[in-house]
C-alpha cells in the first residue's frame, strides 16, 4: 500500500496489508495461544513484502529525491520489518524512514476538531530522524543509553520483589545448579566458550548442547568430556567448601552431565522429542539460544529464499523453544541477538531482521510474565564459527560503525552483567558491546554520528574537511554542512586537469578506508576496485562516502560501471562540473591519465628506466614532427611571399602596412 499525503513522498503501511492486520494480534494473546502456528510464517510474509517495497523504491529511478516511509509496529511481526529497513538505511542513506504510529493515520478523515494525522507524520518525517515513534501526536526517537548498575548489595544472581517501574520480576537471573541448562547452536565458537563459563563461573552442573551435526560436529565429544570434568572438578571444590554439597533448596545433586545431541531447533518435532527426554531429577531450567545463520548480501541482491534461510533458526527456533518450555518454570531464557538489528547493517538485511524479531520475542514474553532477555551483541573478538567468515575489511567496516571488538573474558562478564541487568530492572533488551568511542567522537565531530548514538557521545558540529565529508553518517545529522559544498568550492575556478587531480585524491582516499589502508599508496588509479579488494559491501560503504562528499545522487552500481579509481573520477567531474572552465583538448586528458598511470608504477628501477626511455623516445618523435612541420610551413612561406624585385617588396610591404 503507498500514499501520498501532506508533504510526504510515499508512505508504505506494512501493519494493514497482506493479511497481517491479524498477524499484529499476535501482541495481545495470552501466553502463546494462538501465536505459535502462525507467527512465524506472518514474520516471514511480513520480512518479504518490506523487501519488495524497499528493492521496487531503490530501482525506480523517479524516486531518487525523494524518502520512502515505512509504517510498522515493533511487535514480532513488525520488528523484523525494522531490522530490515535499518539495513537498507545504512547501504542508502536517506532513502528511508522507519515509522512507529498509534494507527491514528489509518483514518481517512480525523474526527472534527482533532488534528491531521498527516500532517502530524509529515512533521515527524521533517525532523529528519530516520527512525520515530507517533503516538498521540508526541513524536520521540530512539536513544542507546549507558545501562545503569544495579543497586548496591543486588548480587547477578538475585532479583528484588520488584522492578524500579512496579512490575513484579518474574525470574532471577540464576542458573540453577541442579537444573539442565539448554544451550542452542552449541557447536558454535560463542556457544563452546559460554558453556565452559556456565560450568566453571556460573555453577551449571547439567548442560544440554544442540546443534543440527550434534556430536558429529568438530570437537563436540571433546568438549561434552572436558565440561563434565570441569563441572566435576567444580561439585568437588564446592564439597570441601563451609556450605557443603546441598543446593539452595537442600537437595542432594545429582551426578554433573554434559549431553551433546544433534538437533534443529527451527524443527518444532525434534525439538519436542528432545525436550521430552530430560531426565525430571535435573529438569529444564534455563534456556540460552545462540543458533544463528548468516547469508550476506545487499538488500537490492536479496531474495525471499535468502531471507528465509537466516530467519528460520532465529525466528522459528526461538517461538519453538517459546512454545515448548512455557509450561516449565524458567529462571532463564537468554536470546543471543546482534547490534545489527537494533543499528542495522551494510549486506546485514536478513540478519538484523532476525535479531529484531528476537529482540521482540524478549519484549512480548516480559509483557506476558515470563523470563527473557535478548542480548544484543557487539563485536566479539573470537574468531571461529560465523565469525571466521569475517575478514580484515569486515572489521574494519564494523569499526566504523562503532563496534569495537571484545575479548572473550569481556564478553561473557558482559554476559553475567547483561543478565543480571535484564533480571533486576526487568529489561527485555541489553546491548553488551564494547563501542570504539574514539570513532564515535571522531563522527559526531564531522557531524555524521547515527542518531542512536547522541546520547552516548556529545554531538558538537565543527567544520567538515574534503576526506571527512565522505564519512559514512546518517542524515539529518546534527551541524553537517550541504553535502559537496566544499567539493565544489575547491573545484570552482581550477583548471580541468586540477579537477581530476582533486577528484581522483577524493576517490582514492575514500577507497582506502573503506579497504582498511592508512594511506592512498595501495590504491592505483588504473587499478580495477574488484583487484583492490572491493566486494558488494565495500562498494556500497565507497558510494555512499561519495555521494556525501559530492552531493551527486549515484547508482549503486557505480563502482561496477566504472571500474577503475581514475574513470570514477573523471565520472565524478562530469557531474560535478559538465561546462568546464577551460576547453581542453582531448590530448590533454589522455596525458592526465597517463600521468596517474605513472603514479603507479613500481619502484623498481629497471621498469623505471624502461618507462623513462620510452617517453624520452616518443618526447623526441613529437618533437621532430613539430619541428619538420615548423620547417615546411616555413618554406610555403618563403615561397608565398618570396618577391620577385625591390619594387614588388616595397608595394607588398605597403600593402600589409600602409604607406611609411
Amino acid at each position: 500500500m503507498t500514499r501520498a499525503r501532506a508533504g510526504i513522498e510515499e508512505v508504505a503501511g506494512l501493519q494493514e496489508t497482506d493479511g497481517l492486520q491479524e498477524a499484529d494480534g499476535l501482541r495481545e494473546t495470552d501466553g502463546l495461544q494462538g501465536t505459535d502456528e502462525n507467527a512465524a510464517e506472518a514474520v516471514r510474509a511480513a520480512a518479504h513484502r518490506a523487501l519488495e517495497l524497499v528493492q521496487a523504491w531503490l530501482a525506480d529511478e523517479r524516486s531518487e529525491a525523494s524518502r520512502l516511509v515505512i509504517v510498522a509496529r515493533q511487535d514480532l511481526v513488525g520488528a523484523p520489518v525494522w531490522g530490515l529497513v535499518r539495513s537498507a538505511q545504512v547501504e542508502n542513506p536517506g532513502r528511508f524512514v522507519l515509522l512507529e504510529t498509534d494507527g491514528a493515520h489509518d483514518e481517512e478523515r480525523p474526527t472534527a476538531g482533532a488534528a491531521d494525522p498527516w500532517e502530524a507524520m509529515a512533521a515527524a518525517v521533517a525532523t529528519g530522524e530516520p527512525q520515530l515513534r507517533l503516538c498521540d501526536g508526541e513524536v520521540t526517537a530512539a536513544r542507546l543509553v549507558r545501562a545503569a548498575a544495579p543497586p548496591a548489595g543486588t548480587r547477578a544472581d538475585v532479583s528484588p520483589d520488584t522492578t524500579p517501574d512496579g512490575t513484579p520480576a518474574a525470574v532471577d537471573a540464576a542458573f540453577d545448579p541442579n537444573g539442565t541448562v539448554l544451550v542452542t547452536g552449541a557447536s558454535g565458537g560463542l556457544a563452546r566458550l559460554l558453556a565452559r563459563h556456565l560450568v566453571v563461573e556460573r555453577g551449571v552442573r547439567h548442560l544440554l548442547l544442540t546443534s543440527r551435526r550434534g556430536p558429529a560436529a568438530d570437537g563436540m565429544p571433546e568438549l561434552a568430556a572436558e565440561l563434565t570434568e570441569l563441572a566435576r572438578a567444580a561439585e568437588r571444590a564446592h564439597e570441601a567448601g563451609p556450605a557443603g554439597a546441598a543446593g539452595p533448596a537442600g537437595a542432594a545433586p545429582s551426578d554433573p552431565s554434559v549431553e551433546v545431541v544433534a538437533c534443529d531447533v527451527a524443527d518444532r518435532a525434534q525439538l519436542a522429542k528432545v525436550l521430552a527426554a530430560v531426565p525430571a531429577d535435573r529438569p529444564l531450567t534455563a534456556v540460552v539460544h545462540t543458533a544463528a545463520e548468516l547469508d550476506d548480501g545487499v538488500v537490492h541482491a536479496l531474495n525471499p529464499e535468502r531471507i528465509d534461510r537466516v530467519l528460520r533458526p532465529k525466528v522459528d527456533g526461538a517461538l519453538n523453544l517459546h512454545a515448548l518450555t512455557a509450561h516449565l518454570d524458567l529462571s532463564a531464557f537468554v536470546l543471543f541477538s546482534s547490534l545489527s538489528g537494533t543499528l542495522g547493517g551494510a549486506g546485514l538485511a536478513n540478519y538484523s531482521a532476525a535479531n529484531a524479531f528476537l529482540d521482540a520475542l524478549a519484549r512480548h514474553r516480559r509483557a506476558h510474565g515470563l523470563p527473557a532477555v535478548s542480548l544484543a551483541w557487539g563485536l566479539w573478538e573470537q574468531r571461529s564459527g560465523m565469525a571466521g567468515r569475517l575478514s580484515d575489511v569486515d572489521l574494519a567496516r564494523m569499526s566504523r560503525a562503532g563496534a569495537a571488538p571484545m575479548p572473550a573474558e569481556e564478553g561473557l562478564a558482559l554476559f553475567d552483567a547483561a543478565t543480571a541487568y535484564g533480571a533486576v530492572y526487568g529489561e527485555p533488551v541489553v546491548v553488551p558491546a564494547r563501542l570504539d568511542t574514539a570513532e564515535l567522537r571522531s563522527q559526531a565531530a564531522a557531524g555524521v554520528l547515527p542518531p542512536l548514538f547522541r546520547s552516548v557521545v556529545r554531538t558538537v558540529p565543527v567544520r567538515r574537511s574534503l576526506a571527512a565529508s565522505g564519512a559514512q553518517g546518517a542524515e539529518g545529522a546534527e551541524g553537517a554542512e550541504e553535502p559537496g559544498s566544499l567539493l565544489a568550492a575547491r573545484l570552482a575556478g581550477v583548471a580541468r586537469s586540477e579537477q581530476d587531480r582533486l577528484l581522483l585524491e577524493l576517490v582514492r582516499e575514500q577507497a582506502a578506508s573503506v579497504l582498511g589502508h592508512p594511506s592512498t599508496d595501495e590504491v592505483q588509479g588504473n587499478r580495477a576496485f574488484k583487484d583492490l579488494g572491493l566486494d558488494s559491501l565495500t562498494a556500497v560503504e565507497l558510494r555512499n562516502r561519495l555521494k556525501r562528499a559530492t552531493g551527486l545522487r549515484l547508482a549503486p552500481t557505480l563502482v561496477f560501471d566504472y571500474p577503475t579509481p581514475v574513470a570514477l573520477a573523471q565520472r565524478l567531474r562530469t557531474e560535478l562540473v559538465p561546462d568546464g572552465p577551460e576547453n581542453e583538448p582531448a590530448v590533454l586528458a589522455d596525458l592526465e591519465r597517463l600521468e596517474a598511470a605513472l603514479s603507479d608504477v613500481a619502484s623498481d628501477d629497471s621498469v623505471r628506466d624502461k618507462v623513462a626511455a620510452r617517453l624520452q623516445a616518443l618526447l623526441w618523435r613529437w618533437e621532430d614532427s613539430r619541428s619538420a612541420g615548423s620547417e615546411q610551413q616555413s618554406t610555403e612561406e618563403k615561397q608565398e611571399f618570396a618577391p620577385g624585385s625591390d619594387e614588388e617588396m616595397f608595394a607588398l610591404i605597403d600593402e600589409e602596412f600602409g604607406d611609411l
